[in-house]
């Protein structure tokens, strides 16, 4: 089993699963033609890794004026994900097997059902595909251009987090 990285319960700030290595989630599609496929993108995917660690800093505190069931937030998180085992590596060649780390803030509730979480995190050390769309990425690739070629957006820096219950 690959261990991944990322996400509500992890490294804020990625996507559930996508810290560390990763690749363009390939779609293929039959057409009317049984001979034929169409070739698209879904996003990304996680490649994942044989090591994994993870761990987060985070401080909560009560919300001023909202009452005692409201709360706020502030964290720092860090993991990587990688593979030490010559037989699995393969190239790095975004450097995703190294230490990556978020940080942010958000708000919870206490309900009677549990508390909900609402969080944001920043990506503090992407990697180049975490900057770039992963559908400009593959048309990228069909055409021989590099990753790099393909402009950034820092709205891919932001991660919004939902959590119902416990997180730690």
């Amino acid at each position: 089993m690959l261990l991944t990285a990322g996400g509500t319960a992890s490294v804020r700030g990625w996507g559930e699963g996508l810290l560390g290595p990763k690749f363009v989630n390939l779609i293929f599609t039959p057409t009317g033609d049984a001979d034929t496929l169409l070739l698209s993108s879904n996003g990304y995917a996680p490649a994942g890794g044989l090591q994994r660690v993870a761990g987060s800093l985070e401080l909560q505190t009560p919300f001023p004026g909202l009452g005692p069931s409201w709360g706020a937030h502030v964290f720092l998180d860090g993991g990587r994900v990688w593979t030490t085992d010559e037989q699995f590596t393969g190239d790095d060649v975004y450097n995703e097997q190294r230490w990556f780390f978020g940080a942010g803030a958000g708000l919870q509730v206490q309900t009677l059902v549990g508390p909900i979480r609402f969080s944001a995190g920043w990506k503090l050390n992407p990697s180049p595909l975490d900057l770039r769309d992963p559908d400009a990425v593959f048309q990228a690739l069909l055409l021989g251009r590099p990753v790099t070629s393909v402009p950034t957006s820092w709205k891919h820096r932001l991660h919004l987090h939902l959590s119902l219950g416990h997180v730690f």
